[in-house]
């Protein structure tokens, strides 16, 4: 057995630098086309129809003629019709040691090979498949120099399983479409039972496709013939508007409700006036959060994909400054703090007016209003368009969203899905959405004691961000998690990441920064020089402690215990907020010097108006590009910037359509329903919103 794995790490880390070197294990030759020749050699001379369907409970009559087909092929090589089938399948990648442990072969020329194998038969077409085979133990076991960064990394339990996942032999392998993926499984697993004792066990087939697109459903039609119609609304919105405007005609204003040119002036406009009833610097923080966000997201997709120089990645990893990205994460927190400062500062103005009033039933109904038509409209893309967008090797996962979206579609309309759904969510990042939309619908709870009580409330607000801080603790210790990121132990997103009980307290702050600033809105503040250096100093020095703290973990010789992942976890977002209450208070009150004339200024508006639509169109856009791939990616830094802003520009422009289209027109409806109207000559200069609607009827 000790000679069988020697030789096949031989195969493994040997062949990168002798691609062309053939080796011979138990009589079988070893070379770049290894796992090819180890398949066709068990069709050839082993394969056993009534074993292997016996062992994975396939279909017998699919199984039969998926045999079959595959001894046609092997017996028919390298006849030319036949050929291509062989030709698809990548080759054992050179590079291994630099870890470059993929080889995708050739998507498009699998899935279009459609031949006759026998006079009077149906076509066989092509069907493109991973088989991917686990090497981590393999790695772990060999003493080459060579692969201590590697190795080093992947056992390091600060990054967990999250990145021994991507140590496994991935090739692109060509099989009939008649073949299930678990019958290849099984021919596989004997085939490295027969030749090599079961080295290769572990190895599994997946992510299977083929060139017939799905069949138009009932659902696919609706969806065409509704986007249609708002296409039609849009040019027949936009030429009224033109019509009026261009004749000096006074415009009904519903009937500009869709007009590009209308809602366009309301999205770009940038508003240089002050007003005291705004927070300017909360624009600047908004935009610069989504930007962290999508940067963090596009990381996350290209990690995901088949790198070349895995070592290089590895140790990018291990950089001090790769913690910008890495923990983009608590980039979601200022969301939520944001969230909770907007709800205080327009519900306690507004309860002023009404002495302590709120009309509950009516912020509830604005929000889903407001929140709900792109959220919707995102959702029926996944369900129909997304499917027949692109294709190639990685677009199964649009699939798995289709499916996805089908089950749990009612759970993210009533934002329920970070309990619902969480292991199946529909919008992947819609899981924010949903705390988001929960803690509105739970604030006048603490809005309304907080207005009448004011400070006596803090007792009560301290009590449940320990409360939280304490469930943190409790899902850290039951589930055994012990990194400092966040991500690659199982059971930990669902867990500490999503439910709502856990993640308010950056909420919660923010409500009590908007009751002081509240309390404070038509005073000045005189603050000691000394007080606001420390303030900035603390503040700053938190958010960078938060950010690169978790750097030291990375460290082979270090052990991170749960006590300290629980102590990171359970401080970090309360941490975060309160630093960042500190930067918004001072900017609003005049201690913010050059961060508030950054943070704001008027350019930041355009892309704070399409931040809610950004934030529900950039993983479907990362997604779609990185599921047309067909190469292994090249990781560094200038790569990962190019990604970044080309994603970045789709996004927004995808934004911009999904804004034009729908979040502006149900705003301008909303607001002919709900809203107090306009002088009609002021209608064509409003500006859209930029913090939470007025709550006045």
């Amino acid at each position: 057995m000790r000679q069988k794995i020697f030789m096949l790490l031989f195969f493994l880390f040997g062949i990168a630098n002798h691609v062309n070197s053939r080796t011979v294990v138990n009589n079988f030759t070893v070379s770049s086309d290894f796992i090819q020749d180890l398949f066709i050699n068990e069709i050839e001379k082993n394969l056993d129809l009534s074993d292997i369907v016996g062992s994975i409970g396939s279909d017998i009559l699919n199984a039969q003629k998926c045999i079959v087909e595959l001894k046609e092929i092997v017996n028919q090589f390298p006849s030319l019709k036949v050929a291509r089938f062989l030709d698809s399948w990548g080759k054992l990648p050179s590079g291994i040691l630099y870890g470059h442990f993929t080889d995708l072969g050739n998507y498009d020329q699998c899935v279009r090979t459609s031949v006759i194998l026998k006079e009077g038969n149906q076509p066989t077409k092509g069907q493109y498949c991973f088989a991917s085979f686990p090497i981590l133990s393999l790695i772990q076991t060999t003493p080459k120099e060579d692969l201590k960064n590697v190795r080093d990394l992947s056992l390091n339990s600060a990054l967990g399983d999250a990145l021994k996942s991507l140590l496994s032999i991935k090739l692109g392998i060509c099989i009939p479409d008649s073949c299930d993926a678990k019958l290849i499984t099984s021919i596989f697993q004997k085939a490295a039972e027969n030749v090599l004792g079961g080295a290769l066990a572990g190895g599994a087939i997946s992510n299977c496709s083929v060139a017939k697109k799905p069949d138009f459903e009932a659902l696919d039609i609706f969806a065409i013939v509704f986007f249609s119609l708002i296409g039609v609304l849009l040019i027949a919105s936009t030429a009224y508007d033109w019509y009026t405007e261009y004749f000096e005609i006074q415009p009904i204003e519903l009937l500009l409700a869709f007009s590009v040119i209308t809602n366009s002036r309301k999205v770009f406009m940038i508003n240089t006036k002050k007003s005291p009833n705004s927070i300017d610097c909360l624009t600047g923080i908004r935009v610069l959060s989504m930007v962290w966000v999508l940067h963090c997201h596009n990381l996350m997709f290209c990690s995901s994909m088949d790198i070349i120089n895995l070592v290089d990645f590895f140790s990018w990893i291990k950089l001090f400054w790769s913690m910008t990205t890495v923990m983009g994460t608590v980039s979601v927190d200022s969301f939520f703090f944001l969230s909770g400062l907007l709800i205080a500062w327009t519900c306690f103005r507004e309860m002023d007016k009404t002495k302590g009033k709120l009309n509950v039933i009516l912020m509830w109904v604005h929000r889903y209003i407001r929140l709900t038509p792109p959220l919707a409209v995102v959702i029926l893309f996944y369900l129909t368009i997304n499917k027949y967008i692109g294709d190639g090797p990685y677009r199964e996962d649009s699939i798995t969203r289709h499916f996805q979206c089908k089950e749990t579609w009612w759970s993210t309309l009533l934002y329920v899905q970070n309990y619902v759904s969480s292991k199946n969510m529909c919008v992947l990042q819609s899981w924010y959405l949903a705390i988001d939309t929960q803690l509105y619908f739970l604030a006048p709870i603490v809005l309304i004691p907080i207005w009448r009580w004011g400070k006596k409330c803090i007792p009560v607000m301290v009590v449940l961000v320990l409360i939280a801080i304490g469930c943190v603790f409790a899902e850290m210790y039951a589930g055994d998690y012990k990194t400092l990121f966040g991500f690659g132990e199982a059971g930990r997103t669902a867990n500490v990441y999503y439910p709502t009980h856990i993640r308010f307290p950056p909420w919660l702050v923010g409500i009590g920064l908007g009751y002081i600033m509240h309390l404070y809105r038509n005073r000045s503040i005189h603050l000691p020089v000394m007080y606001q250096i420390l303030g900035w100093v603390l503040s700053l020095g938190t958010l960078l402690a938060i950010v690169f703290a978790p750097h030291f973990s990375l460290k082979s010789s270090y052990t991170v215990s749960v006590f300290h992942a629980a102590i990171y976890e359970g401080l970090k977002r309360v941490s975060w907020s309160i630093a960042l209450a500190w930067i918004v208070f001072a900017c609003h009150f005049g201690f913010g010097s050059k961060v508030n004339s950054i943070l704001s200024h008027p350019y930041w508006q355009p892309l704070g108006r399409l931040t809610y639509c950004m934030y529900l169109v950039h993983v479907g856009v990362l997604t779609i590009n990185f599921g047309i791939s067909r190469t292994d990616v090249y990781i560094s830094d200038y790569s990962l910037m190019l990604w970044f802003w080309s994603n970045f520009g789709i996004s927004v422009l995808v934004a911009i359509v999904l804004s034009l289209s729908f979040e502006s027109p149900v705003l301008v409806i909303e607001k002919a329903i709900f809203g107090t109207k306009k002088p009609k000559d002021e209608f064509r200069k409003t500006v859209l919103p930029i913090t939470t609607p007025d709550l006045r009827a």
